[in-house]
Order: structure tokens, then sequence, then C-alpha cells
């Protein structure tokens, strides 16, 4: 199989539309939510996840708010790109709330230890 790579994950990339040629050369939804998760546009995978004829597993979606939660617990605040994570984050999160089940979403958020940043928290009357 023949894979075209072109450019660098970088954002000073010079090549236009580096990202969309990296996109065409995934070959699993996985390869895609890695690839968007790590590059400066994040935003795009919730979009792309939108518009493909085969919808992300529940996996595909613990991966990618997996992903950009580990971005942020390794930047610091100032980084560059930590809004840009932060903001992709919460469309997800957003999107996910609307659209799985109760139990399907629970799943797909990081553990609930003390010391995670999503905890759940139940109710009773």
């Amino acid at each position: 199989m023949f894979l075209l790579q072109v450019g660098s994950s970088s954002s000073s990339s010079s090549v236009v539309g580096e990202l969309s040629l990296r996109l065409l050369c995934c070959r699993s939804h996985s390869e895609v939510v890695s690839l968007l998760c790590s590059s400066p546009h994040p935003a795009v995978l919730l979009g792309f996840a939108k518009e493909i004829p085969e919808p992300f597993s529940e996996d595909h979606w613990r991966l990618a708010v997996h992903s950009l939660q580990d971005r942020l617990a390794g930047s610091d605040d100032d980084h560059p790109l930590h809004e840009t994570w932060y903001s992709a984050q919460q469309e997800l999160l957003d999107h996910l709330a609307q659209e799985l089940s109760l139990v399907e979403f629970l799943r797909v958020l990081p553990g609930t230890g003390e010391d995670e940043e999503f905890q759940v928290r139940t109710w009773s009357s």
C-alpha cells in the first residue's frame, strides 16, 4: 500500500492542505482521532465525525476525549494551543452528551477516581 505523507505535524508547515492529505492517508478512525487531536485544529474532529458514512464507535469517542484531556493535562495554561484543545474538548463533550445515552456517555469519560477531571456523582431522592 502506498502512503502519502506530506510535511510535518508542526503548525509551521508550508504545505497547503497538509492536514487534509494526512487524513486521506489514515486507515482507521483511530488514526483520524489521533491525528486530529494532535493537530493545531482539533475542533475539526467533530465536523469530520459528523460527515463520515461509518459513525464513530464508543471506543473512538473515548479515544478523542482521552486524547484531548491528555493534551490539556500535559500542557501549561499559557501553551499556545491550550485554549484550542479546551474548546474542542467542550464542543465534543456537548455533542456526546446530546447524542449518547447516559450510560454510553459515562463510559466515554475518563475514569472517575478522586484525582480525575471528570467525576460521576449520584444523588438519591
